[in-house]
């Protein structure tokens, strides 16, 4: 019989769970019919004590078995089918084990893709909440798409002050502004600035863009603001803003087209060369030569009387 444990059946006990001595254990029961405690620990080189605890672990799994020879407690094995089953028990519960651990890995990937994919959304309220989001739509970078109703002249604009501030950190970033408005007085007044606002607007008629709030796509975020509740929401939604991009180019084409040639509108060209004056002479540099040719003509015409 054939008594030597092949090395790549120890490492396959090894992977089953058995320790080193557990191991040395079987090996020397191969080899011989029955051992003591110490004739094991003396063949194995090892201390009974260390011996003794690995044959009690051997017994708990039904691989060696305790026989009284000639009055002595002596080992041997069970049965070797013992092992070959303990193996297969161990094995089966490793499987389930890594299979577990796959299921939790597969479930926490799939979380990571829901929390990506999840809205992220971001509130603000007040007259400062406003200044802020405005704000915000600048830092996001890339062209603006707005679509909003005109409310009130520019000049009652009350952030009228800030819009001009907010127009000069667009030209410095060459952010184009893209505006779709229902038609009215006030609309059309508003488009009139479009070469001085770096901006381009389209007038639609009010049932095709029934909106009361302003909604702006820029990047992969949509921001919603309303000017009579004083409330701004952005939602930074990929796929909603590509579609909501594609809905506003649809009508931008569609109205454009629409249009008699050259009627209400501004071309974007006039608007990129205009825009940069209009901030030269809103700059501090501009005002102070505004006033000294101002003040250089009252003093020519007081003189000349």
């Amino acid at each position: 019989m054939n008594t030597s444990l092949p090395i790549s059946i120890e490492a396959y006990l090894k992977e089953a769970g058995f320790s080193q001595t557990e191991m040395l254990v079987l090996r020397k029961l191969l080899e011989n019919d029955s051992l003591t405690i110490r004739e094991l620990a003396t063949k194995m080189g090892k201390s009974p004590g260390l011996v003794d605890q690995a044959v009690k672990k051997m017994m708990k799994k039904t691989i060696v078995r305790r026989d009284t020879i000639n009055g002595q407690p002596k080992y041997l094995i069970h049965s070797l089918d013992a092992v070959v089953q303990w193996v297969k028990t161990d094995m089966k519960g490793r499987k389930e084990m890594l299979e577990k651990r796959q299921e939790n890995f597969e479930s926490f990937i799939q979380t990571l893709k829901m929390d990506k994919s999840r809205p992220d959304m971001e509130h603000f309220s007040g007259s400062e909440g406003i200044r802020k989001a405005y704000d915000k739509i600048i830092t996001v970078g890339g062209e603006i798409l707005t679509m909003m109703p005109i409310l009130f002249l520019a000049e009652d604009d009350p952030l009228r002050a800030f819009r001009s501030d907010l127009f000069r950190r667009r030209q410095v970033r060459r952010i184009f502004q893209r505006v779709l408005a229902p038609d009215s007085p006030l609309a059309r007044r508003f488009q009139s600035r479009d070469m001085l606002e770096y901006r381009k607007t389209v007038l639609v008629p009010e049932s095709e863009l029934p909106l009361p709030f302003e909604k702006t796509i820029v990047g992969d975020t949509i921001a919603y603001i309303d000017h009579k509740s004083q409330n701004a929401c952005f939602l930074k939604f990929p796929e909603l803003a590509k579609s909501e991009r594609g809905i506003f180019e649809c009508l931008w084409v569609r109205t454009l087209r629409n249009e008699k040639n050259g009627e209400g509108t501004v071309s974007a060209g006039v608007t990129h060369t205009v825009a940069p004056l209009r901030a030269g002479i809103l700059s501090r540099n501009g005002c102070a030569m505004g006033f000294c040719a101002f003040l250089s003509g009252a003093l020519t015409i007081l003189f000349l009387k």
